[in-house]
């Protein structure tokens, strides 16, 4: 599929900032129209991937140092 990586980083990215499909939106190119982006969303974007990515993000994270201070009560 031509520019799947524009269309899963705007789904992500409309994920993350919890803003919905909608502001990503664009008509105008073939990566971003509301029919690709439904259905990269269906076919690509499961929780089980989300769930592996996450925990790949998450465990390098852990390890860096400034992690160990954070949620610490002063």
């Amino acid at each position: 599929m031509k520019d799947l990586t524009t269309s899963v980083v705007a789904l992500l990215v409309s994920e993350a900032c919890n803003i919905g499909m909608a502001p990503v939106i664009n008509p105008n190119l073939e990566a971003l129209t509301r029919a690709r982006l439904v259905h990269v969303d269906q076919y690509y974007l499961r929780a089980d991937t989300i769930a592996a990515a996450n925990a790949a993000l998450i465990e390098p994270q852990a390890r860096a140092p400034i992690v160990q201070h954070w949620g610490r009560s002063s």
